[in-house]
């Protein structure tokens, strides 16, 4: 009898046992378990999508290695969805529209630039209005882009769907997991030797560590608005031109790059009006934009920063300002507001400003004026006596660029040069079209501005550059600009100087001095420099060795972000 209740009880405990583990597996199959895993499983899509994207660009040296360090940083991202009800579900919804939207750029971008999205998109975007989107979409849409724009959406959606079916409908049982969840993780967390800080995990992130990134680019941008509109320190002893009368034309172009300038030696005669003024003006050979978007180019070239590290400091209107000169800007760009993008912050520090293209009844900043607004406006501008600066910011050959000149000054529509070379498509030799058409009309403006300069009798210096160069297929595949697409073709720029008959008298011999310099290398960030020696302008600080159009400048070395250009990209 004993053994017989021994032997009972021992069978009781086994089916004890069996029970418990039943429901256990019963208590994890009812809470948040199945849900969080469909939900981890819809975002490791994404993260091998990115993973593969990184790869492919040569930005990763393995898809399963960044897959698997990626891994603990969504699980924590998770973690909100582990709340029960309904706050658990529209988080779910909400992580998964973002991250496949960030998903989708980045392979939308790796397709046109072969590589992935940096953090600088971000900003851009924040300083892009609405039209500014919408030729962007019209110009480089086409079917080759719709997978990998839609994909992202398209591939997690079922475990999302699956996932908000799995979830519990009340709260019973559901805390009991979420804990065992929370507690598994930092378990993970712990062992993976992320002991100095959190932030560790995030960065083995794509989207995490381009978050924090972005997050320091608006701290920095911050500081800078900061500095260039409250903190602004000017340099001491500033001297103007002993002479009156002088007029300074600063020309800003925009995603001009001067490989498809006819007076750069492109095949089409984009440029007949520069060529026939060639005698006539200094054209700089071997200039640089330090950037590929207008917005660190500029802030750059219109202040004392450059990739060297020096200060801000103060903007080139701030200067030009304290030295008596009556400051004019005129821009066919939109403002946005004041502070919002930094051209407009730099640009709206002048005594007078207009912004072209600011506004129209449907509430959307649009592209639709083009550059010869500018010429009128200038000759209302000179009228004034004493001396004036007057900076122009043109909407140049930015995309789309067959908004960038009237249809009637249509000239190129056939094959373009080397376009047989890469079997580019229609839409491409469209594009390069349009683009040349838009170069022609840069300089037809320009030979406006230049006739109607040759009409006052003011000494005058006229400086024209772009922002950044832009890509037209030189490779058969990239279009358009990108820091980190590596096309020197976004970074070459034309730079040209005209002096005036009466400036070249005040300044006897100049010209012919310069003209020996306009092969060297030199990069916009030290744009001020040369600026403020047209403009006659001395101050305690002046650095010559950086100054484009001094004896004695001194070569330095030209950085695109970290990278020397000249090892990069050597002729």
């Amino acid at each position: 009898m004993p053994r017989e209740r021994e032997r009972e009880r021992e069978r009781e405990r086994e089916r004890e046992s069996k029970l418990q583990v039943k429901r256990f597996i019963h208590w994890l199959a009812s809470g948040i378990v199945p849900a969080f895993l469909l939900m981890f499983g819809s975002i490791e899509i994404l993260s091998l999508i990115n993973g593969y994207i990184l790869y492919s660009t040569g930005t990763s040296s393995s898809i399963w290695k960044y897959a698997g360090r990626e891994v603990f940083f969504s699980l924590t991202l998770l973690l909100p969805i582990l709340i029960p009800a309904w706050i658990g579900k529209v988080y779910s919804i909400f992580l998964y529209l973002l991250l496949a939207l960030l998903t989708s750029i980045n392979w939308v971008h790796a397709t046109l630039y072969n590589t992935p999205v940096a953090s600088y998109l971000f900003r851009i975007l924040q300083e892009t209005y609405f039209t500014e989107i919408q030729e962007f979409i019209q110009q480089f849409s086409s079917w080759n882009l719709i997978f990998p724009a839609l994909a992202p959406f398209i591939l997690p959606l079922p475990f999302l769907i699956l996932s908000m079916k799995k979830r519990p409908a009340s709260i019973k049982d559901t805390w009991r997991s979420s804990i065992l969840i929370m507690v598994l993780i930092l378990i993970i967390a712990g062992v993976t030797g992320v002991k100095k800080t959190p932030l560790k995990l995030v960065h083995w992130h794509y989207m995490g560590d381009l978050a924090l990134a972005y997050i320091s680019e608006q701290k920095e941008y911050a500081i800078f608005t900061n500095n260039i509109t409250k903190n602004i320190t000017l340099p001491t002893g500033i001297h103007g031109p002993q002479q009156s009368g002088r007029l300074i034309v600063l020309i800003i172009g925009e995603s001009s790059g001067r490989h498809h300038y006819g007076l750069y030696g492109y095949p089409r005669n984009t440029t007949p009006n520069l060529v026939a003024r060639k005698k006539e003006l200094l054209v700089f050979s071997d200039i640089i934009s330090p950037h590929s978007h207008t917005i660190p180019a500029l802030s750059k070239a219109l202040t004392f920063a450059n990739h060297e590290g020096d200060p801000i400091g103060c903007s080139v209107v701030d200067v030009l300002k304290a030295a008596g000169y009556y400051v004019i800007t005129l821009s066919n760009q939109p403002q946005l507001g004041q502070h919002d993008t930094a051209a407009s912050c730099l640009l709206g520090r002048a005594h007078q400003s207009q912004f072209f293209n600011t506004g129209n009844t449907d509430g959307y900043y649009t592209a639709a004026s083009h550059d010869g607004v500018l010429v009128e406006a200038l000759k209302k501008s000179i009228s004034r006596s004493g001396n004036i600066a007057v900076i122009l910011h043109l909407m140049g050959n930015h995309g789309k660029y067959s908004m960038r000149f009237p249809k009637s000054m249509t000239r190129f529509t056939d094959t373009p040069p080397d376009a047989a070379q890469h079997a580019l498509s229609k839409g491409q030799i469209r594009d390069i079209n349009d683009y040349d058409n838009s170069i022609a009309y840069t300089d037809h403006v320009l030979e406006q501005l230049f006739l109607l300069l040759e009409e006052t009798s003011r000494p005058t210096a006229l400086l024209y550059f772009s922002d950044h160069g832009e890509a037209l297929y030189e490779d058969g595949r990239t279009g358009g600009h990108a820091e980190t697409a590596g096309s020197r073709f976004m970074f070459e720029i034309p730079f040209l100087i005209w002096l005036s008959k009466e400036y070249q008298k005040e300044r006897p011999g100049f010209f012919q001095q310069v003209q020996a310099w306009t092969k060297r290398p030199w990069q916009t960030d030290d744009l001020i420099y040369p600026v403020l020696n047209l403009a006659g302008i001395t101050f305690d600080g002046y650095k010559p060795e950086k100054d484009l159009l001094s004896p004695d400048y001194v070569q330095e070395k030209r950085v695109l972000g970290n990278k020397d250009y000249d090892i990069l990209f050597q002729k």
